[in-house]
């Protein structure tokens, strides 16, 4: 093994190669999370919406985002891992003992690895957008950039 992964957040757009691979013979046939599972075998994914069904329904050992942090999620799901439970996990030092008693304390889980890839972004409008309306928009609002 490795690396010893005990917790990782998988939050995924493009699910590509999670848990399977035939489109590239350099990587693992059962997919990065198959890998990581197959060398870790306690380990346990947080995940939600669609990538939290598509491990679920491979078998893997998954925890809803919703039932970890006990906090609903809005915006189908696009604010889900802002919460101060997922932050405290990724943040938490293993060498540092105020860390590991706060997680302790609070019943947090240490994350050890974060997977995710981002939205398609639309290059045109992005390009599209005048820094100088946006920064003039914002001093507008006595917004601090």
């Amino acid at each position: 093994m490795l690396i010893d992964l005990n917790v990782v957040v998988v939050s995924c757009e493009n699910k590509e190669g999670l848990v399977d691979n035939s489109s590239n013979a350099l990587l693992p046939k059962n997919g990065i999370l198959g890998y990581l599972a197959e060398n870790n075998p306690e380990i346990i994914f947080l995940s939600s919406g669609g990538t939290y069904e598509l491990l679920k329904s491979r078998g893997f050992n998954v925890v809803d985002f919703e039932e970890y942090t006990s906090a609903p999620q809005m915006k189908d799901g696009l604010v889900k891992s802002i919460d101060y439970k997922i932050h405290s996990s990724v943040l938490a030092q293993d060498f540092n003992k105020e860390d590991m008693e706060f997680l302790s304390k609070n019943k947090l889980l240490k994350i050890d690895a974060v997977i995710t890839n981002f939205n398609n972004l639309d290059i045109d409008s992005i390009n599209k957008i005048d820094t100088f309306d946006l920064l003039e928009h914002a001093y507008s609002f006595n917004i601090n950039i």
